[in-house]
């Protein structure tokens, strides 16, 4: 029997994190929320430990980098954005983490081989 995992890992909570900030893809501008040091603040881990785990969600087609400027800051950073592919992952994972409609006698089990992120 699998075991379901229920907290999701740090590239989950990437995704879901970075799924709200598409509007400001196209913009010279970006918030602070899409840099190294506001992810790292949103899903709870350092920030010098960001590139290993964006650098194969890059490699993998689901993050794209682009250099900008952070609203208010002098300086251009790297900022990131979810692909077409990181989009679907995000909504599907968000999917899988809410609770199943009460009276429901369905139950939501991830299977590895429909996950967006499993190949």
């Amino acid at each position: 029997m699998s075991r379901v995992q229920t907290r999701p890992t740090v590239k989950d909570r990437i995704l879901l994190h970075l799924n709200d900030f598409e509007v400001y893809e196209q913009d010279h501008q970006a918030p602070r929320q899409v840099s190294q040091e506001g992810i790292a603040s949103s899903v709870g881990i350092l920030q010098k430990h960001i590139a290993q785990y964006i650098r194969p969600m890059i490699a993998g087609g689901l993050v794209v980098t682009r250099s900008g400027y952070i609203i208010g800051g002098r300086q251009r950073q790297k900022v990131y954005f979810l692909t077409v592919q990181g989009k679907k992952a995000a909504v599907w994972i968000r999917e899988m983490a809410r609770p199943p409609l009460a009276g429901s006698k369905l139950q939501r089990i991830p299977v590895s081989g429909f996950h967006p992120l499993h190949r």
